[in-house]
């Protein structure tokens, strides 16, 4: 059992560590706009308004975003990844305070 939580915290450790390294190369403004979103809960619409954009440009931003995660974390949806069963459902918490404040 040990073993197991020991592994599972790792690859928590391993994923947090590598999703920072993702969004520190991006550009200021992506970080900005996809830490309001996505950890501090704010509508596109509000993210908008705050950044002085419009609503497309927003999304646009989102989804590049996204996709540039999605392609780095591509190994750890891969289910041999983890060796203590956990999943990329398991929710994985991170500070992200310093990536775009």
């Amino acid at each position: 059992m040990l073993r197991s939580v020991l592994n599972e915290d790792g690859s928590r450790k391993l994923l947090a560590r590598i999703i920072m390294e993702v969004i520190q190369e991006w550009p200021e403004i992506d970080r900005r706009v996809f830490v309001a979103a996505h950890y501090d809960g704010q509508s596109p619409d509000r993210v908008a308004s705050v950044y002085e954009m419009t609503r497309g440009e927003v999304r646009s931003i989102l989804e590049r975003c996204e996709r540039h995660l999605h392609d780095a974390l591509r190994e750890f949806r891969h289910p041999d990844h983890f060796d203590s069963g956990m999943t990329a459902a398991h929710p994985v918490k991170w500070d992200v305070s310093s990536c775009a404040r």
